[in-house]
């Protein structure tokens, strides 16, 4: 018996999310080798009497990394176009099948009436209630530029392996048990720097200490911080987001999930 189509989508994002779990694997298995160079350097500031704990210079082989996050930008894509598909069969017309047919559109500007062009090109056949959800998580409308890069991406991983970018911290709260202190006992302060969401480069300061007098003080990395991996094109596109596009596609499903029918 064949699969209702939310069940096959909803298996498509659990493969997604098996990807990611890769993805985030690979991501640290480049990374464990070199986790105090990356977070570890510490330097004085005699203005200050701090410590600042800095990114160092990193740049681990991700080859492997780009390759697993076109893979899922590529499948995302799919799921858009499945959805698009879909709707039109619950609402008991027959997808187009060209390069006019049937499509799921991402507008970047506001047209000036999404709906009504949308429902005459590639979402014809597709309800006003469903297009109007879809038109709900246009960039346009949501500030969140995921679904541009999708799209972006899909197009450019068929003809060039994508390139991983940036790191951006996701849980900065997570940073101070990673910190090992030598002489025990020495720290007498510490403070976060980093923000969540904030990209790491070479530089960018994520701790500041403060030790006691006369200490001359040991600063060691262990344990593992989460990271989000950020990918572009070599033409330097824009930043793709991977977790974060997963996320706004799985909230476009489910909010499409009663226009699919039973």
């Amino acid at each position: 018996m064949a699969q209702h189509v939310s069940a096959q989508i909803q298996a498509k994002l659990d493969r997604i999310d098996e990807h990611f779990e890769l993805l985030n694997d690979k991501f640290w298995a480049a990374i464990k080798e070199h986790t105090n160079h990356l977070f570890a350097p510490v330097e004085f500031d005699p203005q200050s009497g701090w410590y600042e704990s800095n990114v160092g210079e990193f740049r681990p082989d991700t080859t492997q990394i780009a390759v697993i996050g076109g893979e899922i930008n590529y499948q995302l894509r799919s799921i858009l176009e499945h959805l698009a598909w879909a709707l039109v069969k619950a609402n008991h017309k027959k997808p187009i099948g060209n390069s006019r047919g049937t499509t799921f559109p991402i507008r970047a500007t506001k047209p000036r009436d999404f709906v009504g062009e949308t429902r005459r090109n590639g979402l014809r056949g597709v309800t006003v209630a469903a297009a109007q959800v879809i038109e709900q998580f246009q960039p346009y409308n949501t500030g969140n530029q995921s679904l541009l890069a999708i799209d972006h991406f899909a197009k450019v991983d068929r003809h060039q392996s994508l390139l991983v970018t940036a790191v951006n911290v996701t849980k900065p709260e997570q940073l101070r048990p990673l910190y090992t202190i030598n002489p025990p006992g020495s720290l007498k302060g510490f403070h976060r720097v980093v923000k969540r969401g904030q990209r790491l480069v070479p530089g960018t300061k994520i701790a500041r200490l403060l030790f006691h007098p006369g200490v001359k003080p040991q600063v060691y990395m262990n344990g593992a911080l989460s990271l989000a991996v950020a990918v572009t094109d070599r033409r330097g596109g824009p930043d793709s987001d991977i977790e974060g596009d997963i996320v706004e596609v799985t909230r476009l499903f489910n909010a499409l999930k009663p226009h699919l029918g039973s």
